[in-house]
């Protein structure tokens, strides 16, 4: 049985919305995989990967005739530590990687640069009808996922805001 949000006559999730932002503005290449939900056990081949859920989603009243709702999201950024490896020295590192792929800055002017997660996140504040409230911390660690599956990975969460109208409320 389908979950609600593939079926055609339900609005797309938040993490669906920003999974189809991040697949325009990554570089080519960038990532294999682009999920709503982190699967925790996968297989390699899935990686470079980029998740994004949605763990928690608050509804207040809000102007007249319409709910705030705030989306709770989690991004993260997923690489398999074993390509990591015998790389001859020289070769960037999984950690450099991780960093320029998050939040890489321009050499020069040192802006964040726009295909990047955090360059996308930053110059895009409104997206449809969802406004960034808050970008948090970029964290960065390694992750034992599986026996066979270590990974290291970039999390960041950030808070989105909508605007729903309620017809009908009394």
């Amino acid at each position: 049985m389908n979950g609600p949000s593939q079926k055609i006559n339900y609005k797309k999730t938040v993490p669906e919305i920003l999974i189809d932002l991040f697949k325009v503005n990554l570089s080519k290449g960038t990532f294999r995989t682009f999920r709503e939900g982190d699967p925790l056990i996968f297989p390699a081949s899935m990686l470079p990967a980029l998740f994004i859920s949605e763990p928690k989603t608050s509804y207040a009243q809000g102007p007249t005739g319409y709910d705030e709702i705030t989306h709770n999201i989690l991004i993260q950024v997923v690489f398999d530590k074993k390509t990591e490896f015998g790389a001859p020295a020289g070769v960037a590192t999984l950690a450099q990687t991780i960093e320029l792929t998050m939040q890489g800055r321009h050499p020069t002017t040192g802006v964040l640069m726009l295909s990047t997660v955090m360059g996308i996140l930053r110059t895009n504040l409104s997206i449809g009808d969802l406004m960034i409230e808050q970008i948090g911390d970029v964290e960065k660690g390694y992750i034992p996922r599986s026996e066979e599956l270590e990974t290291e990975e970039a999390h960041v969460r950030l808070t989105l805001s909508e605007l729903q109208s309620v017809p009908n409320r009394s």
